[in-house]
């Protein structure tokens, strides 16, 4: 496994695409997607169409950061404006984390990951 870490955030390239555990420790660290509250946050793995199997987590780079209050609640009473901002901060996210991660291949040579 090769580790990059700047700043706060640490890149990691491993065996397994779908788990990132440095990446879950940047979500955990933002505010929560749906009430705002500062601190620490959950992340909440957001199961998108095509990306994972019936009985599998999410890959983490599908993961938003959500209160432990906002996380607990059952997801079919979030409103149809929480479930639009679960939507906008899962994309907005997915195309950090790849940003990132493409930047992290380029310093360590590994631009054909990309």
């Amino acid at each position: 496994m090769k580790v990059l870490t700047s700043g706060t955030l640490t890149a990691s390239f491993k065996h397994d695409p779908h788990r990132d555990e440095a990446w879950l420790d940047y979500i955990r660290s933002l505010r929560c997607t749906l009430c705002g509250r500062a601190g620490r946050s959950q992340a909440h793995h957001v199961n998108l169409p095509g990306t994972s199997g019936m009985s599998q987590e999410p890959p983490d780079y599908q993961a938003i950061p959500m209160c432990p209050e906002c996380h607990s609640r059952d997801h079919t009473t979030y409103s149809l404006e929480e479930k639009q901002l679960v939507t906008e901060a899962v994309a907005v996210l997915i195309v950090e984390y790849f940003t990132r991660m493409k930047s992290v291949a380029r310093i360590l040579g590994l631009e054909e990951a990309f």
